[in-house]
């Protein structure tokens, strides 16, 4: 669920506390690992679909930003976005070590938003082309970085904002890209219902 934005703002502030005590006193860190463990390890499971590399790297994303707390400044974001963009960059060299791809994992219950940004991105708004089945196969022809983008703004619930910081953009340039990969994605569904309907 969603936070509004003057949840988003207190939750905020009361992590910054928190930042700032763990700073002088590890053990102050505890809070913010009991939120967000179950999110960033979720995360992870659901890229390397391995538990136990999964707790592994979400065991390391937190020490890593132990390790490194006192880097950490605040930006008005919530803590987790920092790191969601170590996990992101754990899980990356670990593919890239072992030579494995990630797992392409679907939330069928948080693909409408996706379906529904896809139709406002195109000028033809036909409903029958958003088939939840056609899904996995469009998102199997993105790219890393595009697949990226969907699964950080739709799967995980993310800002604009909060996904520049995590991907190392301009909040602008997040938004352009993710708004060109949904039209990307419209154009495969479109072209193949063409195919389907020729065979026919």
């Amino acid at each position: 669920m969603s936070l509004s934005e003057s949840e988003y703002r207190y939750l905020g502030l009361q992590e910054e506390k928190e930042v700032e005590r763990a700073k002088k006193d590890p053990k102050a860190f505890k809070p913010i690992y009991e939120r967000y463990y179950g999110k960033i390890f979720g995360f992870l499971y659901k890229r390397v679909n391995d538990e136990q590399v999964a707790a592994d790297l979400a065991s390391q994303t937190f020490l890593n930003a132990l390790l490194n707390l006192k880097k950490y400044e605040f930006r008005g974001l919530s803590f987790s976005a920092w790191l969601y963009r170590i996990a992101v960059n754990l899980s990356t060299d670990y593919f890239r070590q072992n030579k494995k791809s990630r797992t392409l994992y679907i939330d069928s219950d948080r693909t409408a938003d996706l379906f529904l940004e896809m139709v406002e991105t195109s000028e033809d708004e036909e409903d029958e082309l958003l088939q939840e089945l056609k899904l996995p196969m469009v998102m199997k022809a993105l790219s890393p970085k595009e697949l990226e983008l969907v699964e950080l703004r739709f799967f995980e619930e993310m800002s604009f904002r909060e996904i520049a910081f995590v991907m190392n953009l301009t909040e602008g340039n997040a938004r352009t890209k993710t708004h060109r990969v949904l039209r990307k994605m419209k154009m495969l569904i479109e072209s193949n219902e063409d195919k389907s309907q020729d065979i026919a």
